[in-house]
């Protein structure tokens, strides 16, 4: 990767909010970003691109030929002479206007004054804010209750870690009001948020009381909305994970085998970055000599957030549900994600390190830096440590054997795991 690569990258996240100040976070609907401004094309007359009026020298248009002025009429004055009658000559194109009849009634039409051009006002910086803390008692049909509850799980995700344990318990009684056929997307993402919640509270509280109900409702997810690649990729790390904490390959190597073939099954409406940012965390914590961590470098090398392959083309669309240009998606910030630009450059470069490519990884974990939301970042601790002793950082990696596993080294199974990206800052704004 070339500087000059980052460099350009680095400039356009800064402008990326700019470009996509339409584009939702993902599943809100809203209109995608228009793209970056183009040099204008051609259309426009020769005459108004270079400034000359139909007329002038260099219009293509020429001056009213001399032979089509008429001539005097006849018995008409020469030019000087006077009228000898004294009265003043008219023309018959005079456009002084006649006395109006004082008798009548018509009235000139008043003169609608000229439109001023209206200013679009700035909407202001985009804000993380969140539902009051409820236990959905008002909701009495599936549309209010799946409404509670994703506003409550976005609390919680996000903010208020302590109330974890009361929506997780909270969701499984929301469920039990259901009506007998509710919407299957709406019902099967409750319960995987269910599943979130309890991931959540296990890396990040050490709360391991539900994690009997983890793999169970991302399983339930799946059963409801089986046409949701996100929800079997997730299943998948959770496999991966459990088998590789057991001292001996059970099940490891075929749950990596199945991870690495469902990571690729995204659609329309679940982009293969998304599932690739969900999986690879994961996978590139497992032991060298189970080919996992080369294996998830040559996929992140198809990565559409990849530097190598990131562009400001409009076209390429990243996320899940309302999709926005990845430029934006991968490099800047948003309401669900406040830190995800600097997040996914720390995740893209720690791969790096874990396969012990110092360079990439100094070079993406600096890109992560120059990214809105670094400075205010409440983990940029982890890069600044990282960029302190590359060296150091890497061996931790590298050092460990062959065939040991990385999986409690890498931040995606840390204490920050999730709000790593899905903070949310103290002062309420996506930076």
């Amino acid at each position: 990767m070339h500087w000059s690569l980052l460099l350009r990258l680095s400039v356009a996240a800064l402008c990326a909010p700019l470009i996509a100040c339409d584009a939702p976070a993902e599943d809100i609907p809203t209109t995608p970003a228009a793209p970056l401004a183009e040099g204008r094309s051609g259309g426009e007359p020769e005459s108004a691109r270079n400034g000359v009026a139909d007329g002038q020298e260099g219009s293509e248009r020429p001056s009213v030929p001399v032979d089509l002025i008429p001539e005097e009429e006849p018995g008409g004055l020469n030019p000087g002479d006077e009228d000898p009658s004294g009265e003043v000559p008219t023309s018959e194109t005079d456009d002084t206007p006649e006395p109006q009849d004082p008798g009548s009634t018509e009235e000139e039409e008043p003169t609608a004054p000229a439109e001023e051009p209206v200013e679009e006002e700035d909407e202001g910086p985009e804000l993380v804010t969140f539902a009051p803390a409820s236990d959905c008692a008002q909701a009495y049909d599936d549309a209010m209750i799946f409404a509670c509850a994703e506003d409550q799980f976005w609390r919680v995700l996000q903010r208020d870690l302590s109330d974890r344990k009361t929506v997780w318990e909270l969701h499984e009684t929301l469920e039990s009001k259901l009506s007998a056929n509710p919407d299957p997307y709406l019902h099967g993402r409750m319960v995987f948020q269910r599943s979130q919640i309890a991931l959540a509270m296990m890396l990040e509280q050490q709360d391991m009381t539900v994690f009997l109900t983890l793999q169970p409702d991302m399983e339930r997810a799946i059963e409801i909305d089986p046409g949701e690649p996100f929800y079997v990729t997730w299943l998948d790390t959770v496999k991966i994970a459990v088998a590789d904490l057991l001292p001996f390959d059970i099940g490891l190597q075929s749950a990596l085998d199945e991870g690495f073939k469902n990571v690729k099954k995204s659609n329309a409406h679940t982009t293969a970055s998304s599932l690739i940012a969900s999986f690879s965390g994961t996978s590139v914590g497992a032991a060298m000599s189970t080919g996992s961590p080369m294996d998830t470098i040559a996929l992140l090398e198809t990565w559409d957030c990849h530097p190598d392959n990131l562009t400001d083309d409009p076209e390429q669309l990243c996320g899940v549900g309302e999709l926005r240009p990845c430029i934006d998606w991968c490099l800047a910030n948003s309401w669900k994600a406040p830190y995800g630009g600097p997040g996914l450059m720390y995740h893209l470069g720690e791969a790096y390190a874990r396969v012990g490519d110092i360079t990439m990884a100094q070079e993406l974990y600096e890109l992560a830096l120059d990214l809105p939301g670094a400075p205010t970042w409440p983990h940029r601790f982890v890069v600044d440590q990282a960029l302190w002793d590359m060296e150091l950082h890497v061996s931790k990696f590298t050092e460990i054997g062959y065939d040991q596993s990385a999986s409690e080294l890498v931040y995606a199974n840390s204490t920050y795991g999730c709000v790593f990206c899905h903070g949310a800052p103290e002062d309420g704004i996506v930076p």
